[in-house]
């Protein structure tokens, strides 16, 4: 008589891959990752990064030849990942090879009786319930948050200052929280050279604000001509403990070389996605 298996998430959910930290990206064809400790991966895992330096490692991927902490990074279709430039100790993987392989009997070597079969059947039940519930608790916990910000300049003094009007407050992070952030506004100058980036600040109680996070464009400083330039900052980062976490803009110009972000015509967005706990990147 058949028994009834509903399948046991926890067997696939207490052995997710946790992400690792990025140590460099290489400017070649293809990219090679370094992680700060073994990625654990093995070529033709698909892998998923965020937050890099290089924005052209910031992507679903696949994994190539590996060794113990590098990997070269493809494209979904096994193509070379290009890279433009080389990044340092910025941004975080995931592993997706989670549940993608499952034991099945063998004609010659496994006896012909339910116990051969049911270790497979059994294990696809496990991934089956594991997804179902992953797929709930994403849709449940994850939050989007937006704002707008208008036109101020940010005084150029060679050091990076915070804008005033260009930040958005969340409210009851959580440890484990995982974000995605983008920033998109105009910025100039009319001389010098500047740069603009997303700084991430968790609210640390007796400590103060404590910067968790930053996501740099460009990487070199950029010269203006007084012509206004588009910025489309995007990255990630994982929460460290429980409070408000907040995502600020700013700027870093030339002494004397003050930078104005937003117009009144074309003000700036933050976009913030929230994940809890356990899903995501």
């Amino acid at each position: 008589m058949p028994t009834d298996y509903s399948g046991l998430p926890q067997n696939i959910l207490s052995n997710l891959p946790s992400a690792k930290a990025i140590q460099s990206t290489t400017n070649a064809t293809p990219i090679v990752v370094t992680t700060t400790t073994p990625h654990l991966m093995n070529t033709g895992d698909f892998v998923y990064l965020t937050g890099a330096q290089d924005p052209s490692a910031n992507i679903y991927g696949q994994v190539g030849t590996v060794t113990a902490t590098t990997f070269e990074l493809l494209y979904p279709d096994g193509t070379n990942v290009i890279g433009s430039l080389a990044g340092g100790a910025f941004g975080n993987l995931l592993s997706l090879a989670f549940g993608t392989r499952v034991p099945l009997p063998d004609d010659v070597t496994d006896d012909m009786d339910a116990a051969s079969v049911d270790v497979p059947m059994e294990e696809l039940a496990d991934r089956t319930s594991a997804l179902l519930y992953l797929v709930q608790r994403f849709q449940a916990t994850t939050q989007h948050y937006t704002g707008t910000f208008g036109n101020e300049t940010i005084t150029g003094t060679g050091n990076w200052e915070d804008a005033n009007l260009a930040w958005k407050d969340i409210q009851q992070c959580e440890s484990g929280d995982e974000y995605q952030v983008q920033i998109q506004c105009i910025a100039n100058t009319t001389a010098g050279t500047h740069k603009i980036r997303a700084a991430i600040y968790e609210d640390h109680g007796g400590a103060g604000e404590v910067l968790v996070g930053l996501f740099e464009y460009p990487v070199g400083p950029i010269a203006l001509d007084g012509v206004p330039r588009d910025y489309n900052l995007i990255g990630g980062f994982r929460g460290t403990r429980a409070g408000t976490t907040r995502v600020i803009v700013q700027a870093k110009s030339t002494i004397g070389n003050d930078v104005e972000i937003a117009a009144a015509i074309d003000p700036g967005h933050i976009l913030v996605m929230r994940n809890r706990q356990g899903f995501g990147f």
